[in-house]
């Protein structure tokens, strides 16, 4: 993310200083979505192999 800020606005932040600026913008951390108890991994498999490659 300090990258980005650099890249993108030309500014420089530090690791402690960058993460207070994203809380404070109201940025949160990416998390994965949680997975549906009654999802049947075999017919997402399934459906997987029977459909066409995307290009």
């Amino acid at each position: 993310m300090q990258r980005i800020l650099e890249r993108e606005f030309g500014v420089k932040y530090t690791l402690s200083g960058a993460c207070p600026l994203l809380h404070r913008l109201d940025y949160s951390c990416l998390a994965p979505r949680p997975r549906h108890e009654k999802q049947d991994l075999e017919a997402q498999r399934q459906i997987r192999e029977d459909s066409a490659p995307l290009l």
